[in-house]
């Protein structure tokens, strides 16, 4: 199955703590990160079975202050079932996401 994936961002060109967006099956959860150990969260890698195809970037920068903004649409290809996609961003503040099956002629599944 091939996806789209879309978030805005803010960011400030210095380094910031990192963090993640999580793209969820309605039906599942994920609990939260804990300590450092095998768990979702601590994989800096997409699982095999989750390919990235294509990314269109969009960035907006404004050198006087640091800071740029943007939009990301990554379009991936689902080998198998999972019940989540993180996607690391790390200095990023993340303003929307949302997904959509590549194919549905802009429906949105979520936002």
């Amino acid at each position: 199955m091939s996806i789209l994936i879309q978030f805005n961002f803010l960011a400030s060109g210095k380094e910031a703590e990192g963090q993640s967006v999580i793209v969820l099956n309605p039906s599942s959860t994920l609990p939260a990160p804990t300590t450092p150990g095998t768990d979702p969260y601590w994989s800096i890698r997409l699982p095999k079975s989750v390919i990235p195809v294509h990314y269109d970037i969009l960035l907006q920068i404004n050198l006087s202050n640091e800071r740029f903004n943007g939009k990301v649409v990554i379009q991936i290809d689902v080998k198998s079932p999972t019940l989540y996609i993180i996607l690391h961003n790390k200095g990023l503040n993340v303003t929307k996401v949302k997904v959509q099956k590549a194919g549905t002629g802009g429906k949105w599944l979520s936002t």
